[in-house]
């Protein structure tokens, strides 16, 4: 359930920071700081990847600032160190296989590593999702560059190059759209811009 939870999470984040009634904001920031004591006994990659994310968000929003970024370091030096103990010529990720929602892991280390200050973290977030983005493209034949191709289900634990074209979820898509934008907003490389409308097609077929 750690996914689920840190979903949630960071939906708080999205009401506290909105433009919603005072009352209701009041709320995601109270219930938000009671969730705190229980987030880092989240285990999962993901909801690590995502709590990431959601921490920056919340800092200077709710909850108490130094607790906001010792969680925020703690949940960046895991996904690094998982990286950097997976990684390997030819296979730079953080997991043995590609399972599903993977972009989010990659955005979490870019964006732990941006607000931390930390250009190893970045570099290596940015690595990955550039191997990511390799694994998700595709080629016809006699046409220039590529299209994009989530992982499909049927082939998490597949780094081969056949992408079933009818085994893809929304979810991926989206993952890759938001860590690419995160890759623009801290690095300022227009191939992020690309990137995340080339998979932004997607959903145009």
């Amino acid at each position: 359930f750690d996914d689920c939870n840190a979903r949630a999470y960071e939906s708080l984040v999205d009401v506290a920071r909105s433009g919603l009634p005072a009352d209701l904001r009041q709320w995601a920031c109270d219930l938000g700081s009671l969730i705190m004591p229980k987030v880092a006994g989240w285990t999962s990659l993901r909801s690590r990847a995502v709590m990431i994310k959601a921490l920056v968000r919340a800092f200077g929003v709710f909850g108490d600032g130094q607790e906001i970024q010792a969680l925020i370091r703690y949940f960046s030096r895991d996904l690094h160190q998982r990286f950097t103990s997976q990684s390997r010529p030819g296979h730079e990720w953080f997991e043995a296989n590609l399972s599903y929602d993977n972009a989010r892991i990659s955005e979490g280390l870019i964006v732990g590593g941006a607000f931390l200050a930390d250009p190893d973290m970045i570099e290596d977030g940015l690595t990955a999702q550039r191997w990511l983005m390799k694994k998700q493209t595709g080629f016809i034949a006699g046409k220039e560059g590529g299209f994009f191709v989530p992982v499909p289900n049927s082939k998490f634990s597949d780094d081969g190059p056949d992408h079933p074209l009818y085994d893809q979820q929304p979810l991926e898509v989206l993952a890759t759209i938001d860590a690419c934008l995160s890759a623009l907003r801290i690095t300022g490389d227009s191939q992020w811009r690309d990137e995340a409308t080339r998979a932004f097609a997607w959903f145009h077929g």
